[in-house]
């Protein structure tokens, strides 16, 4: 199993947790995370309950957290699926006030705690 979809270890959330470090629970006003994922695959089998585990660590209470079910064709929910265009899954896209500010798709570049904490730094408003 490839290091991006171990669990996480409550080192490193707790690394993500310190005063100035990128955090998930640092979400800002108006933020929400879509993911998109299939119940026949892998990927999503591994990635999503890793991180609902995240979720449960950091505690985000700003962030929305909204799950879609994705058919194998990926064409189901058709309107969702199409303006999302999603072609792979597991796929998070942060959105704050409704408008994507990035996603990660199928697989984090690093781990998922880390990719996840990126991307809620980047879509705060102080963001460099």
């Amino acid at each position: 199993m490839p290091p991006a979809h171990r669990l996480p270890s409550l080192a490193a959330i707790a690394l993500l947790m310190l005063p100035g470090h990128a955090t998930i629970a640092g979400a800002p006003r108006g933020a929400s995370l879509e993911v998109c994922f299939g119940s026949w695959c892998g990927d999503s089998r591994v990635g999503v309950p890793h991180h609902i585990k995240i979720l449960d660590l950091t505690n985000p209470r700003r962030l929305k957290v909204r799950y879609v079910g994705v058919d194998p064709a990926k064409s189901e929910p058709a309107r969702m699926v199409q303006s999302a265009a999603i072609e792979r899954v597991p796929t998070f896209i942060l959105r704050v006030k409704r408008r994507e500010t990035s996603r990660i798709i199928e697989t984090p570049e690093t781990t998922l705690e880390h990719d996840l904490a990126t991307l809620v730094l980047r879509a705060s408003p102080t963001a460099p």
